[in-house]
């Protein structure tokens, strides 16, 4: 996984006021009925990049690899089981009437799935140009386009 955390755009979604995110997650995190969740990142060793890796499994001998053909191989760990504890939480105590959720994880199917079934609204989140999943669009009540504008 390569981690990337946008910097400085702007998050408009339909009918609502920009908001403006110079630290990125940072800054969403901050923004008022918004429950950011992030998980730990676990160092995974060490990976060769696809070009080099095509080479070993050729047969070539691409040489010693440069700084180019090696990465750090990070995994988050966490997130969709935190994420899925708050949706359930938030269904069962009937606390909110409508879940926005920001993943493309389909892991959170079976929590969309509980609060739906406990009356409340769940919307995904895609932000373009990222593909959304057909699962995820398929359990929720419908689908909030986001496109962040640099």
């Amino acid at each position: 996984m390569r981690v990337h955390q946008p910097q400085g755009f702007l998050v408009q979604a339909r009918g609502c006021q920009p908001i403006r995110l110079e630290r990125g997650f940072f800054d969403l995190g901050q923004t008022g009925f918004v429950a950011l969740r992030r998980g730990e990142l676990k160092a995974r060793g060490w990976d060769f990049s696809g070009t080099y890796r095509q080479a070993l499994m050729s047969g070539a001998s691409p040489g010693a690899p440069s700084p180019r053909d090696v990465y750090a191989n990070f995994e988050q760990k966490g997130v969709d089981m935190r994420n899925g504890i708050d949706v359930a939480t938030l269904s069962l105590k009937k606390v909110v009437d409508r879940i926005i959720l920001f993943s493309g994880d389909t892991d959170m199917i079976p929590a969309m799935k509980l609060a739906r079934r406990e009356g409340l609204q769940v919307f995904v989140v895609k932000l373009d140009p990222w593909p959304l999943k057909h699962n995820l669009i398929e359990d929720s009540d419908g689908v909030r386009v986001l496109t962040p504008k640099p």
